[in-house]
């Protein structure tokens, strides 16, 4: 392993156990108190201190989707990265659900793999290209969503103000 993607799988690692770490329940759901509210603070943060620009939509009272850019050379032609912050409730789980813990490889925790883990990995690939400098041959978007475990508010509303050339949505689906 090249020391280089050390350092990078380091930094990934501690993005999405900081994102995991966040109580995000959807307050539709028990449980739920302050939804997405605080990811959209750490986000916020992250693509601020990386110098990109970012954007909030109120959705619904204290919860707002969030969408930052990555201008490229032709700004009518969008890829859009799409990933929801809302989690379902933790009364059934066996494990501390906020405790992000790596077992055997595995990091466990509520929302790891559904959205945070691809929600962090296209955070950080956004980043890596601003780094790096590269300016893309599309304009690439950042969107974190509201109420995907309810009722799809903010998806439907981020469908209404973005119209995208393609879309990777992170939702793991098992391909269905």
């Amino acid at each position: 392993m090249s020391r280089s993607w050390h350092r990078v799988d380091n930094e990934i690692l501690s993005v999405l156990q900081d994102v995991v770490a966040i109580e995000s329940i959807n307050p539709d759901l028990p449980g739920g108190k302050d939804g997405e509210l605080r990811m959209v603070e750490y986000i916020a943060g992250f693509f601020a201190d990386i110098g990109l620009p970012c954007e909030t939509h109120k959705i619904l009272p204290a919860r707002h989707n969030i969408i930052a850019t990555l201008d490229g050379e032709d700004p009518d032609r969008v890829l859009l990265f799409e990933c929801h912050m809302d989690t379902v409730s933790v009364d059934i789980m066996t494990i501390p659900p906020f405790t992000p813990d790596i077992r055997d490889g595995l990091l466990y925790g509520r929302g790891a793999c559904d959205t945070k883990a691809g929600g962090v990995a296209m955070m950080m690939a956004m980043k890596r290209l601003k780094e790096k400098g590269v300016i893309p041959s599309c304009t690439i978007k950042y969107a974190g969503v509201v109420d995907e475990e309810h009722l799809f508010r903010g998806a439907s509303h981020l469908a209404s103000i973005i119209e995208a050339e393609a879309v990777v949505v992170s939702e793991p689906t098992e391909l269905e």
